[in-house]
């Protein structure tokens, strides 16, 4: 009605508040950019999204991609995998490059070389030359 087309796909709320029908908070996406831009699971034990406890005792951080988990590797602590999640979110989840409902710690450059390594590896065996030089350019510049 406000732009006299339909949309092509799907209708995402910014902010995350689904009664918030603001003209200024209505944005089209994708099925995939709306994911990306979930708050966290009302099962998240960690308080912090795509962590989770492993069985080691270690934090573990993933990230989806493609229909893919992406191992970001186990942390001593759930604030060092979350660093990793955001970091490799900013790179891989452009659309919404930061989750909503949760503080944001400072990322440091070492934090986003190694979630750009970790990405670079997967490309590779997956064979995405795309996702390879993006993680890449991410990568060179965090240096």
């Amino acid at each position: 009605m406000m732009t006299g087309a339909w949309p092509l796909d799907q209708i995402d709320h910014e902010n995350g508040v689904h009664d918030d029908n603001r003209w200024s908070n209505l944005r089209e996406a994708t099925n995939t950019e709306n994911q990306h831009n979930r708050g966290i699971s009302r099962r998240n034990t960690s308080g912090l999204p795509r962590v989770s406890r492993h069985a080691t005792g270690k934090h573990r951080a993933d990230i989806g991609h493609g229909g893919r988990q992406i191992y970001l590797g186990n942390f001593a602590s759930p604030e060092q995998a979350f660093a990793a999640f955001l970091a490799a979110k900013a790179i891989l989840h452009p659309f919404a490059p930061t989750p909503r409902g949760v503080a944001l710690p400072k990322l440091y450059a070492v934090d986003r070389m190694k979630a750009s390594r970790r990405i670079v590896k997967v490309a590779q065996r997956q064979g995405n030359k795309a996702l390879e030089f993006d993680a890449w350019d991410h990568f060179i510049a965090a240096m």
